[in-house]
């Protein structure tokens, strides 16, 4: 937590002392604040005692961690990008790309499709992890690595960075 003290409440009631108490909060132990805060104590900070409403609390996270925090129950989720995370996000981005081609290609939405594909590795992963799910969100019969097939509809391009090639054609 970090804790600053409330100015629109506390300068008129304080004025120049305002300081004194912004460094008394910055010395106190933020945990024991909260939990007086939450038990509806007044917090003591040496010469000065102050209720909930003059401190503003502020929950902080560490690195790779998003914390958030309302009516005493407090969230931290860890935000990482785990491989797993970061193949789901690539076969969902292949989903995008492919509906376009699709729509490019003026298919109708029922028409069953073969894809092909190339490129990075990383898609490769990204088919070999999450290739039923691929097929079944753009209706693909087959899902194969390899050149298009002539006549078919094709991207080429990059999916956040990993070079990739697509292609649909209908069945």
């Amino acid at each position: 937590y970090t804790l600053r003290p409330n100015l629109p409440v506390l300068g008129p009631k304080y004025g120049n002392q305002v300081g004194a108490i912004r460094n008394a909060l910055g010395q106190a132990d933020a945990a024991d604040v909260v939990r007086a805060m939450r038990a509806g104590q007044p917090i003591e900070l040496g010469e000065f005692t102050l209720t909930a409403g003059e401190v503003l609390v502020t929950v902080e996270s560490g690195e790779g961690w998003s914390a958030a925090e309302e009516s005493g129950y407090a969230a931290l989720v860890d935000t990482t990008i785990t491989e797993a995370l970061h193949l789901e996000g690539v076969a969902r981005e292949v989903v995008r790309r492919i509906q376009d081609l699709r729509r490019e290609a003026g298919l109708d939405v029922s028409d069953r499709i073969v894809v092909t594909w190339s490129g990075d590795p990383l898609v490769g992963r990204a088919f070999a992890g999450h290739g039923d799910y691929i097929a079944g969100e753009v209706l693909a019969r087959e899902v194969s690595e390899g050149a298009a097939a002539p006549g078919a509809t094709t991207f080429e391009g990059d999916l956040d960075g990993v070079p990739v090639r697509l292609a649909v054609q209908r069945v």
